[in-house]
């Protein structure tokens, strides 16, 4: 049955991403900043340094601290959920106005904290800071599909614990340019990636569901 449910959720992935629901606009190849240093997203080492966090073309979920002022154009736009609410903000003003008709505009920068869903036209890169002094926040795994940002933290799936009691975690998902790869404790999921480790740069799902005896 959790096999079953873990192949739901990855069938309906790109319904979870709101950016679905608004335009696609031009690319400006001179957008991007160079001159920062480069780092992989797999990266495992703390810089309390703006950097360039490379992000390819799809959809992708991130942590770091973003200034959205300084989104490239190849991003088409940049998604939170805050308070249970989508907030989103692009770097093209058409796509902001499109925004603001059916969701909540994002008018400040992103925390670490949160995951950052980014939708890129093109293999981009985003400057980010990951910080060396993170936010003390308690993560909430609640019952049902949850998201997350690693806030400046690397760790093991193995150490998501579901806050609610008598619930256990089915999977935790990490996606990059539309590509999910998958953590379940008591298996391998086949025709997906499997990975253990989350890292500082990375933003995850979380699908807590209520223990069952088998």
């Amino acid at each position: 049955m959790k096999l079953i449910k873990i192949a739901s959720i990855l069938s309906m992935f790109g319904f979870l991403f709101v950016a679905n629901a608004v335009s696609v606009v031009a690319t400006n190849d001179n957008s991007t900043n160079t001159n920062s240093t480069v780092i992989d997203l797999n990266d495992n080492a703390t810089n309390s340094n703006s950097t360039m966090l490379d992000v390819p073309k799809g959809r992708s979920v991130i942590s770091g601290d973003i200034d959205i002022s300084k989104l490239p154009d190849e991003i088409h736009s940049v998604w939170i959920v805050d308070g249970g609410n989508w907030k989103g903000y692009s770097p093209h003003p058409i796509v902001n106005e499109e925004i603001k008709e059916s969701y909540i505009l994002l008018e400040e920068n992103i925390p670490a904290r949160k995951a950052t869903m980014v939708f890129a036209m093109e293999d981009t890169q985003i400057e980010v800071v990951i910080p060396s002094e993170p936010e003390d926040v308690t993560r909430l795994y609640g019952r049902g599909l949850s998201l997350h940002g690693a806030n400046a933290q690397n760790f093991s799936a193995y150490d998501i614990v579901c806050s609610r009691e008598g619930d256990a975690l089915t999977a935790a998902i990490k996606v990059m340019g539309d590509v999910p790869t998958v953590f379940a404790p008591e298996r391998e999921v086949e025709s997906y990636e499997n990975f253990i480790n989350i890292y500082e740069n990375e933003g995850y799902f979380v699908l807590c569901e209520e223990a069952k005896e088998e």
